[in-house]
């Protein structure tokens, strides 16, 4: 629900792991008509949005201005008049080194309600992230937050770099990427002891963060050596010594890469947090949709004549459950056998408490057909799937003689929303792994990117039904797990990128 009286929502997004952002920030997102957002925000934080919200860029970064700091007020303002609900994302907290107080005064002065939502500032996250923390009761009892980057057109700095040189504890220094020469020699020149350890973190938070860590004396050179820039957070002082043993972020396996999950957006969530655990910065393009079929009529009738439930998918044991559940006790199940096409499809069952029966050696509809118990050649099966399944195992049933019924339960669109901030950010950049579940994932993937993709990018497959299709599509599949499961695959990924193994 909108909070009562107010138009404008001033968000924190967080330093850039999208993991960050608050539940408030969140749950804002979902319903504002119109979001305006700076170039430090991550783009996946934008997907928590209405499909049909505004999305505007502002892009202020220093030395490039997409929107001036007036025309951001003028656009908030003109969509505020327009009676809209407006969210302001900024990167950080929007009160710290944000201009947030600057856009708020200017709503505030039009007449509008604003609500501010904080965000955690890269002040803090950034260094932890970097494994240095802010206070250390041996070395560290206080932490100051101090920019480098000042008004242009102020007459002189506001900065007292003696009492900064002389505070001791620990200094963060926000902004300061194109000026570091200027305030570590301003901070020597005012005392502070050119030995004291120093960190510079670029675009802390997100899998391509990169650290330097040296003195206040070589950090500029450090810093130019290794070529770093803006985005950035320096730490001075004793705590900033603590990196190497306290570092944990950069040593994850997956460190560094960027993955695409091209499952449904229903599906996703769980191979999204697996490589997420392991450091990978996941792009979530969704390549299919999945939207539930009417059970028939006639199912009470279906259910009394069949003798077994074969199910195709954790999507088909889900939305015959849930449909099926709604109307009826699920004890009327109770005569009938179950059967699983996989191992994943089985564990889903299980979560409704239902036992399987059979599932077969290889996880493919095929072979559920070719290994199907011989005791029960007479029975009637009642197949549960969606509308893209394959026919191979109606087809090695019925020529075994079996009484076999085909139920659709959920209808899959092939398609991707090419204008989404994840496809865009693969279209320009590119991704280390592509990731296919299914063979509708990779047909509707190639559609989309076919030109955009390498004879060098490495992909994983979920199964043999899903290599073959990339092969049909002119793929090579650099791994793929031995039992057909997202925890598999992704072990493989990882077991590639830290052995450098070979294709298989």
């Amino acid at each position: 629900m909108k909070s009562p009286g107010v138009q404008c929502y001033l968000i924190g997004a967080g330093p850039g792991d999208p993991g960050l952002l608050t539940i408030r920030a969140r749950e804002v997102l979902s319903f504002v008509d119109v979001v305006i957002y700076d170039s430090l925000v991550n783009e996946a934080i934008l997907d928590h949005c209405r499909k049909d919200c505004e999305r505007i860029f502002a892009g202020k970064r220093a030395g490039f201005h997409h929107l001036s700091q007036d025309e951001i007020h003028q656009t908030m303002i003109q969509h505020l008049q327009a009676g809209r609900t407006i969210a302001r994302l900024k990167g950080g907290d929007p009160f710290v080194f944000a201009r947030g107080g600057e856009e708020m005064e200017a709503v505030d002065e039009a007449g509008f309600g604003f609500e501010v939502i904080p965000g955690i500032t890269s002040g803090s996250a950034v260094p932890a992230y970097a494994g240095i923390p802010l206070t250390h009761r041996e070395w560290a009892s206080h932490v100051t937050f101090v920019t480098a980057h000042e008004r242009k057109d102020a007459e002189k700095s506001r900065i007292e770099w003696k009492r900064l040189a002389q505070l001791g504890g620990t200094l963060v220094v926000f902004m300061g990427a194109k000026s570091v020469k200027f305030w570590t020699q301003n901070l020597i020149g005012a005392g502070l002891d050119p030995e004291t350890p120093a960190a510079f973190i670029q675009w802390g938070t997100r899998t391509y963060q990169r650290c330097v860590f040296g003195t206040v004396q070589t950090l500029e050179s450090s810093v130019r050596g290794a070529g770093l820039s803006s985005p950035a957070i320096a730490v001075i002082g004793q705590t900033a010594s603590l990196r190497d043993r306290l570092k944990w972020f950069e040593i994850k396996p997956l460190f560094g890469k960027r993955v695409v999950v091209t499952r449904s957006k229903e599906q996703n969530t769980s191979l999204r947090i697996m490589l997420r655990e392991l450091g990978a910065e996941v792009l979530e393009i969704p390549t299919i949709s999945i939207h539930p079929i009417d059970l028939p009529a006639d199912i009470d009738r279906r259910i009394a004549a069949t003798q077994w439930l074969a199910f195709s998918s954790s999507n088909g044991v889900e939305y015959f459950l849930d449909a099926y559940c709604c109307d009826h006790d699920i004890r009327t199940l109770a005569h009938l056998k179950i059967a699983a096409v996989g191992s994943s499809t089985a564990a889903t069952l299980r979560r409704y408490h239902l036992q399987v029966d059979y599932v077969p050696s290889e996880y493919r509809s095929a072979a559920m057909g070719q290994q199907w118990p011989d005791e029960d050649r007479d029975h009637h099966v009642m197949y549960v799937c969606g509308s893209s399944a394959e026919a191979d195992f109606q087809q090695a049933m019925e020529s075994s003689g079996y009484v076999f019924q085909r139920m659709e339960v959920y209808r899959t669109h092939e398609g991707i929303d090419a204008s989404s901030p994840a496809a865009d950010t693969y279209r320009n950049q590119g991704a280390d792994w592509l990731t296919f579940c299914s063979s509708s994932a990779a047909r509707a993937f190639h559609a989309a990117f076919s030109a955009e993709i390498a004879d060098t990018q490495k992909m994983a497959a979920i199964g043999p039904v899903t290599q073959e299709q990339m092969h049909k599509l002119g793929w090579s599949c650099t791994v793929m797990p031995e039992v057909s499961k997202l925890d598999l695959m992704v072990d493989k990924i990882v077991e590639h990128e830290t052995s450098g193994s070979l294709r298989p």
